[in-house]
């Protein structure tokens, strides 16, 4: 988990691969339904969150009975936890990190359309808005959460987020 830019979708789909495992983004899921016209449907209360239900039938669907699933960008509120118990069990959850400035610089690099400032600033703001309550019910459920700086080298960051996975999975 992390917020916009903090490098969850790089960082994921490499522990996926060192792990064996399977990598689903929600982000990603979400931006390629749109690019193929779909009507992503959102949250029937929180209209900027998409349907957690919706998401959970993407990723369950990307996993295909994969021993281990790392998923990043979901969950994004308290309440996607039940959904997300669907998913199966969960080991805990790696928290990266990265300063605005490094999360501003990642996100225009990667040339999505519609990423100026404001939106960014926006993005930010809501996850961060969120986020404390989502930990906090991490917490209740005695799923632990493992902070790992994401600034520096893909590599470097990758050696950190291995490191917090082996953690977590013993």
């Amino acid at each position: 988990m992390g917020a916009p830019g903090t490098g969850k979708t790089t960082q994921g789909g490499r522990l996926a691969e060192r792990l064996g495992g399977v990598h689903a983004s929600a982000g990603e899921l979400v931006r390629q339904a749109q690019e193929r016209g779909e009507a992503v449907p959102r949250h029937p209360r929180k209209r900027q969150l998409v349907d957690p239900q919706w998401i959970v039938a993407r990723v369950a669907a990307e996993a295909r009975g994969a021993g281990l699933l790392l998923v990043d960008g979901f969950p994004r509120d308290p309440e996607h936890l039940e959904w997300a118990s669907g998913l199966g069990e969960a080991a805990g959850a790696i928290r990266l990190w990265v300063d605005f400035e490094t999360a501003l610089d990642r996100m225009y690099d990667r040339g999505r359309t519609g990423e100026d400032v404001a939106r960014i600033v926006h993005r930010r703001t809501f996850y961060e808005k969120h986020e404390r309550a989502v930990l906090e019910a991490l917490a209740a459920r005695g799923l632990p959460v493992v902070a790992v700086d994401g600034r520096g080298a893909v590599e470097e960051v990758a050696e950190r987020v291995g490191a917090a996975a082996c953690g977590l999975l013993g």
